[in-house]
């Protein structure tokens, strides 16, 4: 990309909503033409102005933090614990009797599911283990 020479940013005109206006007709610029990065922390924009058809440049800087744990306001202490993971149980002769007994009586999943302490998915695939039909609506 070529650009043009830039223009002193002192010679730049009032800035209205961090846009800047044409240093040569003071006509307000809307959109830049390009944007590139210069260094670390430096953004460059070109401008193109609509009137004039004048072109200058505008940088940014960026603030930069010398130490990553600068970001972070919160202490270790304070972040979200994460959720723990459940354990997985080994199904009991006790288990299956009452899931037998369950499926006898035509027991609806979600009330085995609460009164064994597993999820319905594990009902399920321990039912179908064992060829039991399962649930109020087979």
């Amino acid at each position: 990309m070529l650009f043009c020479p830039a223009v002193p940013m002192e010679y730049a005109h009032e800035e209205y909503l961090g846009r800047p206006s044409c240093p040569k007709c003071g006509k307000l610029c809307i959109l830049p033409e390009a944007t590139a990065h210069d260094g670390e922390h430096v953004i460059e924009h070109v401008w193109l102005c609509d009137s004039c058809g004048n072109e200058f440049r505008t940088a940014v800087r960026v603030a930069s933090f010398p130490n990553p744990s600068a970001h972070t306001s919160r202490k270790d202490s304070e972040m979200a614990k994460k959720a723990k993971r459940a354990s997985r149980r080994v199904w009991t002769s006790q288990d299956v009797r009452e899931l037998k007994r369950h499926s006898r009586a035509k027991s609806p999943v979600a009330v085995i599911a609460k009164l064994l302490k597993r999820t319905a998915g594990a009902i399920r695939q321990k039912a179908l283990h064992l060829d039991l039909p399962i649930g109020h609506r087979r």
